[in-house]
């Protein structure tokens, strides 16, 4: 129900007010890397980027500008570690990290 919200033309809308960035696909599950990546117990993600430019059949080329990430865990503690690292794209040297707002 989450994931179709964020989808839906009423979020798009909000999200299209908020950042000024005008026809947001909405309704559409199946472009490359949208949906949900679950990282389990003891999982671990390496520093990576997302990609930037997406070519679809219909669609043609398009550019990511906006990624949602949703933490799902009430009550998370610093040592149960899992934060997000926000690093420097040149030195991959660590800028902020998170784990709770």
């Amino acid at each position: 129900m989450v994931f179709d919200y964020l989808n839906s033309d009423s979020f798009i809308s909000k999200l299209e007010n908020l950042t000024g960035i005008s026809n947001i696909i909405s309704n559409n599950s199946r472009l490359e890397g949208a949906g949900f990546h679950k990282i389990t117990n003891n999982g671990f993600l390496n520093l990576h980027t997302d990609f930037n430019n997406y070519t679809g059949k219909n669609l043609g080329s398009l550019d990511r500008r906006i990624n949602i990430l949703i933490y799902l865990n009430p009550g998370w503690k610093e040592e149960y570690k899992g934060h997000l690292w926000l690093c420097n794209k040149n030195t991959k040297k660590l800028k902020k990290k998170y784990y709770q707002y």
